[in-house]
């Protein structure tokens, strides 16, 4: 099933044979016709395959006791590894849909749409407890899935990437943004040294209307000092 994704990838469906699949797998004609009958059921079970290697891990990751966020993140982690490890297979996946009998391509979309409800329910349940931002859940899903299936297209492994780093990076941008927090400007520096001023004013008045009977001139003076830097 791999080699035949890889050869689809590269020549497409209709135009790989089933002599290129069995010269590519290293087995003979007659030894490919003892695992499938025709390519088309070699299609089939690949189409089968993935959206059920895809739920699998999802659901393991829904059903963990986690909060929305860290259970995203789960989420997130678990598909760019599928696209990452299954690269060739998640490709043709969305890719030879169209050659596919009309019975397994209305499966195919079923179990696709059974896997996104999935996730948008934990969309949802993020938005209901003030987690996610209030957006539509299946707006966020595309968002973020799309964003994960995208490596399926340009990830090629032993690049200068690791998957580790190519997750991480995603997760900070789909969390945060990709704008760089800006630096206080020098207003804003001024008016926090302004607002620990005024506190150390409220404080030595504190210390001088408690103080009765002692001293009152280092007081006045520290008072004083600290209203001139205000």
């Amino acid at each position: 099933m791999r080699v035949a994704a890889d050869l689809f990838c590269e020549k497409g469906y209709r135009a790989t044979k089933i002599a290129d699949l069995a010269a590519a797998a290293g087995i003979s004609h007659a030894t490919f016709y003892s695992y499938f009958r025709s390519k088309e059921e070699l299609l089939r079970r690949l189409y089968d395959y993935v959206p059920s290697y895809a739920q699998a891990a999802l659901k393991q990751a829904i059903a963990e006791d986690l909060p929305a966020a860290d259970k995203l993140r789960r989420i997130i982690r678990q598909h760019i590894n599928l696209v990452i490890t299954h690269r060739a297979l998640v490709q043709v996946f969305y890719t030879q849909e169209h050659n596919l009998p009309r019975d397994m391509r209305a499966l195919a979309k079923k179990k696709v749409r059974a896997y996104n409800k999935m996730v948008e329910q934990v969309f949802a349940a993020g938005i209901k407890q003030g987690v996610f931002l209030p957006l539509p859940p299946k707006l966020l899903l595309h968002a973020v899935l799309g964003t994960c299936y995208w490596l399926s297209q340009w990830y090629h492994l032993g690049g200068r990437w690791t998957p580790e780093t190519i997750t991480d990076a995603f997760i900070r941008v789909l969390e945060s943004g990709y704008l760089s927090p800006e630096p206080k400007s020098g207003t804003d520096a001024l008016l926090t040294e302004m607002q620990a001023l005024r506190e150390e004013v409220g404080q030595l008045r504190s210390i001088l209307l408690t103080s009765a009977g002692g001293p009152s001139v280092r007081p006045r003076q520290r008072i004083s000092r600290a209203s001139a830097r205000v």
